[in-house]
């Protein structure tokens, strides 16, 4: 699937990527691999921020519901 949005943590150490797959994957970019998918939301993924501490992403989808996840966790 397409991936629609992508965002970088502010210390560069993980990336978030939405996508068309109604899912979003959490990388590590010091090992360079994926640590979670998040799932969720019933459409396809059009928004997407980390919060300024890394701790925290939040999502939106089509519908306008958005999910708050924990990095920390999954």
């Amino acid at each position: 699937m397409s991936v629609t949005k992508v965002a970088i943590s502010n210390d560069n150490t993980i990336v978030v990527t939405a996508s068309a797959d109604k899912t979003a994957k959490v990388w590590d970019l010091n090992l360079g691999k994926l640590i979670y998918t998040l799932s969720g939301h019933a459409y396809i993924l059009t928004s997407l921020a980390i919060s300024s501490y890394c701790d925290k992403a939040v999502t939106g989808c089509l519908d306008g519901k958005a999910i708050i996840w924990d990095l920390k966790s999954g």
